[in-house]
């Protein structure tokens, strides 16, 4: 259990802050963008007027988890990672 706390604190303070922080910043401000145009592009096109942030709010989550994942990963997984991916394509 203890191992596990330290892998965490050394992911934590090794991950870049500088980076994150404006990340969160912008992720907070496409959200309440996109919470302010949904009630009007949601009753337009007649959908919810929830719709847009809601769908919005699961690709932040994706964004999120993806962000979190590949930074957990060393630059030859992530490397592997992408060939596998690119393959695919």
């Amino acid at each position: 259990m203890k191992n596990e706390f330290i892998k965490i604190k050394f992911w934590w303070n090794d991950l870049d802050k500088f980076i994150l922080i404006p990340t969160c910043i912008l992720i907070s401000i496409g959200i309440m963008l996109v919470f302010s145009a949904s009630q009007i592009l949601g009753s337009k096109y007649e959908l919810s007027q929830y719709y847009l942030i809601k769908k919005h709010i699961v690709f932040v989550i994706i964004g999120i988890f993806t962000i979190l994942t590949l930074s957990a990963l060393s630059p030859k997984n992530i490397i592997l990672c992408s060939v596998i991916i690119l393959s695919l394509a």
